[in-house]
């Protein structure tokens, strides 16, 4: 039987509409998404990298439970150690580091900061 719009109705009272007419369930569900608002509950990082990607892309976590108020940073742990340096290296690290305008040790740490990350350790 048709309709007064031209579509065929089944026996069971449901509209038929021809296969090129038809909508996915998973457009119609995109489709309710985008109407209503992203209603997808988020889902909890699983990984510290996944959590930190999700973060630098912008994501609100604080909607997973975050407070960011009260967050904090931890500190890395420090351990001192001794090097021994020839007074002519020395001159030339002071050097470098005064071009730079900082001191020896932060020149120290910074190349081999660079170092050991060029070498992808």
């Amino acid at each position: 039987m048709r309709g007064s719009r031209g579509i065929v109705t089944a026996t069971c009272g449901r509209p038929y509409i021809r296969t090129a007419e038809r909508i996915s369930g998973s457009f119609r569900f995109g489709k309710r998404a985008a109407v209503t608002g992203n209603s997808m509950k988020k889902t909890f990082p699983k990984t510290e990298k996944e959590l930190a990607d999700r973060f630098d892309a912008g994501e609100d976590l604080e909607s997973l439970g975050f407070d960011v108020k009260n967050a904090q940073v931890e500190q890395p742990r420090l351990k001192r150690v001794n090097v021994d340096f020839p007074e002519h290296m020395l001159a030339m690290l002071d050097r470098e580091a005064e071009l730079r305008g900082i001191n020896r040790q932060a020149l120290i740490k910074t190349w081999l900061y660079e170092r050991l990350h060029a070498t992808g350790k």
